[in-house]
C-alpha cells in the first residue's frame, strides 16, 4: 500500500454530480435547497422505448450466467448507460406473443422452416454460453423472458431510490479502502478510477463497503466481495473476483511493474482492517 496524495479527487467526483444553478444567480452556492428549489421549474421528458429491440442490440457480458444475472446486467445497462441519462422517466414496452397473429406468420418466413430451440427461462436458467441471436430465436422462449424481465424491471425502478442511499452509506467505506490518513493506496489506482469503478459496483460490493465500517468484525462475505470490487479496479468487466488469481494474470501480460500489481492477499487483509478501522474515526 501506498501513501495516499489524492484524498480529495472523490470529493470532487461527488461535487461534478451536482447540478448548480445558472451563472448570475447569488445564492448560487449557498446551499443544497438553493440548487433543489432552481431545478424545480425543469421540464420533465419521458422515453418510451421497444424492449426487445434494446435486448437485441444488448450485448451479454461473460459476467451473465444465469437469467437472473441477465435481468440485473440489463437493468443497469438501460437505467445507467448515457442514453437515457436526460430522461425523468423511461419506460419499457414489451411486443405481446399471441399463438395465431400476423408477426408470428412472418417471424416463421423469416426463419425459413429452421427450427429454433426453445429455452426454459427461470432465474437458475444457465444462459452464460448461449449468445443472444441463439436466445431470442424461439417466440415461446422471447414471450417468457419478455415476462421475466418485465419483473426485473419493475423491481428495479421500485429500488433504485434504496440503491442510491446504499451507495450513500457505502461512501465512507470508499474513501477508506481507496486511501485515507492511515489507510494508504492502491499504486496507481487514484480516487477517480476508484469512483468508476464504483459506480458500477454490484450490490453485494455496496452492501460490503457499507458493513466494512459497522460490523465488529471482518466477515468473510465483506472480505470476499471487497476483494472482487478490487479485481474489477485492475481489470474492468473481469470475470476473475480472486486477486491472486488477477495479481498473475497481470505479471503474465508484463504490463505492470512489480510494485504496481494489486497486493497479495496476505497483504490485503491487514488494509481491510486499517479501512475498517478508518471508518470508525
Amino acid at each position: 500500500m501506498h501513501h495516499c496524495l489524492a484524498k480529495h479527487k472523490l470529493m470532487d467526483a461527488l461535487e461534478s454530480m451536482q447540478v448548480l444553478p445558472a451563472k448570475g444567480n447569488d445564492n448560487a452556492y449557498t446551499s443544497t435547497n438553493a440548487i433543489l428549489e432552481n431545478n424545480k421549474n425543469l421540464h420533465e421528458k419521458a422515453a418510451i422505448v421497444d424492449g426487445m429491440a434494446l435486448l437485441h442490440t444488448y450485448h451479454k457480458p461473460n459476467t451473465v450466467k444465469t437469467c437472473l444475472d441477465l435481468g440485473i446486467s440489463f437493468n443497469k445497462w438501460i437505467g445507467l448507460g448515457q442514453k437515457f441519462n436526460n430522461y425523468s422517466e423511461l419506460h419499457v414496452v414489451f411486443d405481446s406473443y399471441k399463438e395465431n397473429s400476423l408477426k408470428k406468420a412472418l417471424r416463421e418466413i423469416r426463419q425459413k422452416g429452421s427450427d429454433p430451440i426453445q429455452y426454459k427461462i427461470g432465474p437458475e436458467t444457465k444462459i452464460g454460453s448461449v449468445p443472444m441471436n441463439k436466445l431470442l430465436a424461439h417466440d415461446n422462449t422471447k414471450h417468457k423472458l419478455t415476462e421475466f424481465l418485465s419483473h426485473q424491471i419493475l423491481e428495479f425502478g421500485m429500488t433504485n431510490k434504496k440503491r442510491a442511499l446504499e451507495s450513500l452509506k457505502a461512501l465512507p467505506g470508499l474513501q477508506a479502502l481507496s486511501g485515507a490518513d492511515v489507510t494508504g493506496s492502491f499504486a496507481s489506482k487514484g480516487k477517480v478510477k476508484w469512483w468508476r469503478t464504483f459506480n458500477s459496483a454490484s450490490d453485494k460490493l455496496l452492501l460490503a463497503l457499507a458493513e466494512l465500517g459497522t460490523t465488529s468484525s471482518l466477515t468473510e462475505d465483506v472480505r470476499t466481495n471487497i476483494e472482487a470490487c478490487i479485481c474489477q479496479l485492475y481489470i474492468p468487466k473481469t470475470a476473475l473476483t480472486d486477486i491472486e488469481a488477477v495479481r498473475w494474470f497481470l505479471f503474465t501480460q508484463k504490463q505492470y511493474l512489480d510494485e504496481n500489481l494489486p497486493p497479495t492477499r496476505s497483504a490485503l487483509n491487514p488494509a481491510l482492517l486499517r479501512a475498517r478501522l478508518q471508518c470508525f474515526e
